[in-house]
């Protein structure tokens, strides 16, 4: 069993005690490879968080729809692939309509035996 620490949840909403809420656990998990997934590469980088980020965002906008859905998967996969969390990627799609893009994934996170299905926005924020 990893542990996948805890953090601040991404919508930074707070529960009836005044605090922020938290994920733990493999949701900290997803919740990190969505950050990493739906922001830019590299904007973060002066941050030092260099490689950090999907090149996919940078494709939105573009006309050709069958040949941009093939490259957010790659520049997706890619993406995932560098998240210390992932170990395998059984399945990832795309939906692009030509201003952004729904990804949707099924990954394997270290040390766990059951696959996760993550969805996330490309292009379109969080």
């Amino acid at each position: 069993m990893v542990d996948f620490g805890t953090d601040i949840d991404r919508s930074w909403s707070v529960n009836n005690k005044g605090d922020f809420k938290i994920v733990s656990g493999t949701d900290n998990a997803a919740q990190a490879i969505y950050n990493r997934v739906t922001i830019k590469l590299d904007e973060l980088i002066q941050l030092g968080y260099t490689g950090y980020g999907n090149q996919a965002n940078d494709l939105m906008g573009s006309t050709d729809i069958e040949v941009t859905n093939q490259q957010i998967i790659v520049y997706t996969q890619t993406c995932l692939l560098e998240e210390p969390r992932v170990s395998d990627i059984q399945n990832i799609t795309c939906d692009y309509n030509g201003k952004v893009g729904t990804v949707e994934a099924t990954v394997m996170l270290i040390g766990e035996d059951t696959p996760n299905n993550l969805i996330f926005p490309v292009g379109g924020g969080s």
